[in-house]
């Protein structure tokens, strides 16, 4: 049982991803300055080795070459000087490649494999196992596909394999005559591909570097967390410590105004007791109270005496009051002796 009957989902999901890859590295690539591009391929160009039913051909040599002397005949052309480097580039004429439209439309690489497959087995009469489907390789997404018999891309891995060259690139025309870069991944000729320095170099660097920013956000993330965390326990901390503080403050207020209240009415009862003792020493014998008052502006007192117009020089002669006047006429009561008065006045040094 294959991974793809195993885990459906989970395999359309790897396609998926695949596809987006496919199409984000052709992206980056279109993006790229044409100059940065060029350094990013090797300095001097491989030699192209054109395929057709006639024969061979390659741009160092002129002369058409058999398949099946290849092999020989490259030998001896890097005896030769030919051309340098391990590395050939292959392209496959018309005839050598069947090129076959799905869709109207782009799709998704592994879309387009799919309906290739589909193609291959409904609307050919050839069999998957003898002819390879072949994909544009720098697309994004296409609507076309290419097939190749898988025994000549066999034959020409062989004979390459023996002159010790790779295959660097796999080309083709396409529908306007323009060439046409199609994928290597899946075919014969990925097994003589030799790894490139350069190339594994720079993605070893991408992926360090890849790496190393992942650890760094992370760990700037684990510190961001840890210290949001610790910033919430000492505000919860602080906010618990205030909320205490503000109860103790509040209760201290309490307290301040019940003994503010208390002092205040203490002082009044001093007041009033002391006035009661300095109007008893003060008032002569022959008057007498009936009423003592304590305003907030003064006092007030009501009585009965027989010299009321000598009560207004003796309240005024104490220390303890002053301003002295009466506050209604004073009037004779029948049936009590002397006469009856209302005399306002203030403690000393308070002020009306």
């Amino acid at each position: 049982m294959t991974f793809r009957e195993l885990a459906p989902s989970l395999y359309g999901a790897t396609l998926g991803l695949k596809d987006f890859l496919v199409w984000w590295r052709n992206e980056l690539r279109r993006s790229l300055p044409p100059f940065l591009e060029s350094r990013m391929r090797s300095g001097r160009p491989a030699p192209v080795l054109t395929i057709s039913r006639d024969g061979c051909e390659l741009t160092e040599d002129p002369e058409r070459i058999p398949l099946a002397d290849l092999g020989e005949r490259l030998r001896a052309l890097l005896a030769a000087g030919a051309f340098k480097g391990n590395g050939i580039r292959v392209h496959l004429a018309p005839d050598r490649c069947l090129r076959r439209t799905v869709s109207p439309r782009r799709l998704p690489i592994s879309a387009l494999r799919r309906a290739a497959e589909l193609d291959v087995e409904t609307q050919t009469p050839f069999d998957l196992s003898a002819v390879k489907i072949l994909v544009p390789a720098e697309q994004g997404g296409a609507s076309a596909y290419y097939l190749v018999r898988s025994s000549t891309l066999i034959q020409v891995q062989e004979q390459l394999q023996n002159a010790g060259l790779e295959v660097l690139e796999l080309s083709t025309g396409g529908e306007s005559g323009a060439t046409v870069r199609l994928a290597i991944g899946g075919t014969a000729l990925r097994a003589g591909r030799r790894v490139r320095p350069a190339k594994t170099l720079m993605a070893a660097t991408i992926v360090t570097t890849a790496v190393l920013l992942f650890l760094s956000w992370y760990q700037l993330h684990s510190k961001t967390t840890a210290a949001n965390s610790q910033l919430d326990a000492e505000i919860a901390r602080a906010e618990g410590d205030a909320r205490n503080a503000r109860r103790s403050y509040d209760a201290y207020v309490a307290k301040t105004s019940q003994l503010e209240a208390l002092k205040s009415q203490s002082e009044g009862s001093m007041r009033a007791t002391r006035m009661w003792e300095e109007l008893s020493r003060i008032i002569p014998d022959a008057s007498y109270l009936t009423n003592l008052t304590v305003k907030d502006k003064g006092i007030e007192i009501s009585g009965f005496s027989k010299a009321s117009s000598e009560l207004i020089p003796i309240i005024e002669g104490s220390d303890l009051f002053e301003a002295a006047e009466f506050v209604s006429p004073v009037v004779k009561v029948p049936g009590f002796e002397g006469d009856r008065f209302t005399i306002s006045f203030r403690q000393s040094g308070a002020r009306q």
